[in-house]
């Protein structure tokens, strides 16, 4: 699983990313916990809010975009989120230029959908040729 965890305790260094990503800290304490994507996604929560027995979940529902190629880390971090998994199956075969249209078509419709479930379900495509 390409997943990497850091706790940072050193005060100045919480400092100085305050003051580069001062949007980042604005309603956070210091008991923050910081997560950013493999896409450069930012996701922000609150160690000391009702909160924080959810981190683990937190964290591994937020390390993939709310529709995900289906890969081996990415399965990882589905069965650990405890969710039940929604995956459709596409063909990225350009021979067959209409069924790769409608693949594609159902990619940007799920991409759209996905956001508005994501405490429901986690969604994945994965190429049915692959």
């Amino acid at each position: 699983m390409n997943l990497r965890i850091a706790i940072v305790t050193d005060k100045e260094l919480i400092n100085k990313m305050k003051k580069k990503y001062p949007n980042y800290f604005e309603e956070l304490s210091k008991s923050a916990m910081i997560l950013r994507r493999y896409d450069g996604e930012i996701f922000k929560l609150n160690l000391s809010s009702a909160e924080t027995s959810r981190y683990n979940w937190f964290i591994n529902k937020n390390s993939k975009k709310p529709l995900d190629n289906m890969n081996h880390g990415a399965f990882q971090l589905g069965e650990l989120s405890s969710m039940p998994m929604i995956i459709l199956y596409v063909s990225f075969d350009k021979t067959k230029p209409k069924q790769l249209k409608r693949c594609t078509d159902a990619i940007t419709v799920l991409t759209n959908l996905a956001p508005q479930f994501d405490t429901t379900f986690i969604f994945y495509y994965t190429d049915e040729e692959a």
